[in-house]
């Protein structure tokens, strides 16, 4: 794990500039002596938008609470958080791994069987009837760090 650590110079950067490869760290685009300073990563200025203020728990069951059969697959968990925040538009993709993640190991979240004639992928996701409660009145926004309760 030793490598990681490592810094490289200038001149191991070119070296993988001429090979063909396309890593973001050896572009040829112009960067600023104060991206170098600051630690940014070459072409990066451009900031993306706000998450929006409530937790993915939360995010996933308005997606789910939005559709009339109050149960959704996760392409449909997908569109509905990129029509609803603009966040989610962008080039950024970490947030459906975020997304897949809270689905998978929140207890709130009931992954139901798919149906009879659909092979492959698209399970549908709804909410434990038990965990309800929790999301009623569109009480949604993020709870305050440390503050735990389970689904």
């Amino acid at each position: 794990m030793t490598h990681l650590h490592e810094k490289r110079d200038l001149k191991d950067d070119q070296d993988d500039a001429d090979s063909g490869d396309e890593s973001p760290s050896t572009t040829t685009s112009p960067e600023s002596p104060s991206d170098k300073t600051l630690g940014k990563k070459p072409g990066v200025g451009v900031r993306r938008s706000e998450k929006p203020p409530y937790s993915y728990i939360a995010l996933i069951v308005m997606a789910i609470q939005a559709n009339p059969t109050r149960r959704c697959t996760l392409s449909e968990i997908y569109q509905y958080l990129q029509q609803k925040f603009p966040f989610f538009r962008g080039t950024y993709q970490g947030w459906k791994n975020s997304v897949r993640h809270n689905l998978s190991l929140n207890e709130c979240f009931i992954k139901l069987p798919k149906g009879i004639g659909r092979p492959g992928k698209g399970h549908y996701w709804t909410i434990d009837p038990a965990a309800e409660f929790m999301f009623e009145e569109g009480s949604f926004r993020r709870r305050p760090r440390g503050f735990r309760r389970k689904c």
